[in-house]
């Protein structure tokens, strides 16, 4: 029979051991971008809210992004639109963010 010490000390060994390495696969990035949603079908069937809040320590500590807009904009019939309203005073700054899918 194993002394309670000698089983804490193997459990303390298996928590503190090397994890295994990632495969290979995982650590080399795809050789071409993703291509990305073509058509509607694809598109989820709901939209989204987001509704992000930044609060700075003190007025002035870093400087808002006053101009949100969509980077990835798609083109394909059927799109999601985005649009953003952004308010902010000294120390906080609040976005929401619609993602809309066309009916």
């Amino acid at each position: 029979m194993r002394s309670q010490r000698g089983r804490n000390s193997a459990t303390a060994r298996a928590k503190h051991s090397s994890p295994e390495p990632l495969p290979e696969t995982l650590l080399t990035p795809p050789s071409s971008p993703p291509s990305g949603v073509e058509n509607k079908d694809a598109y989820p069937s709901t939209g989204s809210v987001y509704d992000m809040r930044t609060v700075q320590p003190r007025a002035g500590a870093f400087p808002w992004q006053p101009d949100w807009k969509n980077v990835e904009q798609p083109t394909c019939d059927g799109h999601p639109t985005g649009t953003f309203v952004v308010n902010a005073n000294a120390t906080q700054q609040d976005v929401l963010w619609t993602i809309a899918v066309a009916a």
